[in-house]
């Protein structure tokens, strides 16, 4: 995928330079051969590939790691990216996932009162949105919504297609649409999203 086509999509540009300069990327670090296979992981998604966990030969020779091994590693490594960053997460790494991946929901409280400001007014701002949106009564969006909410649980392999024939779009558009709607869902809430979803009745 092209830069500018990431970016769109709502990845980093470079998100390999973000995790190696980043000051919340830190604790990924302390582990130079579990932060090695992260960075890989992550442009090897961006590349094209749809699991991360298909690491190459060459990888594992240079960090002298046996398959087994690397793969622990990195899973403990993308738990602890998910539990710093979720949005960075969201974008650069779940909704690049194979379609048998569950989708990372949880969040942490986040440390920085700074975050929790900003985390806040995303919320805020986001929650607005999605209510305005779902009071049109769009019955798609109302039920693109909610297939979102409910693959937290349960990985949707037809969400990207269901999304273009719904919608009348190619499939790039329509993984725009889904990356958008995830955005806003996971800076809204799950729980609230899902609840909306429920109480708002779509036409």
């Amino acid at each position: 995928m092209r830069r500018d086509d990431a970016v769109a999509r709502g990845a980093s540009a470079r998100p390999e330079r973000d995790l190696k300069q980043a000051k919340w990327a830190a604790p990924l670090r302390a582990d130079s051969a579990a932060f090695d296979l992260l960075v890989d992981a992550v442009v090897r998604l961006r590349n094209g590939h749809q699991d991360p966990h298909a690491i190459p030969g060459a990888m594992l020779d240079q960090l002298g790691l046996d398959l087994a091994t690397a793969r622990r590693l990195l899973r403990e490594e993308l738990e602890l990216l998910r539990s710093l960053r979720r949005d960075f997460f969201m974008a650069n790494v779940a909704l690049y996932l194979h379609d048998d991946e569950p989708l990372p929901w949880q969040t942490v409280p986040e440390s920085s009162p700074e975050d929790l400001v900003i985390r806040a007014e995303e919320e805020t701002t986001a929650r607005k949105a999605l209510s305005g949106i779902l009071a049109e009564g769009d019955r798609r969006v109302h039920l693109l919504l909610a297939r979102i909410c409910a693959a937290a649980s349960r990985p949707d392999s037809q969400l990207v297609s269901w999304t273009a024939t719904q919608f009348g779009v190619q499939s790039d558009e329509a993984e725009t649409l889904v990356r958008d709607w995830v955005r806003q869902v996971c800076q809204a809430g799950l729980d609230w999203t899902a609840q909306r979803c429920d109480t708002t009745p779509a036409q």
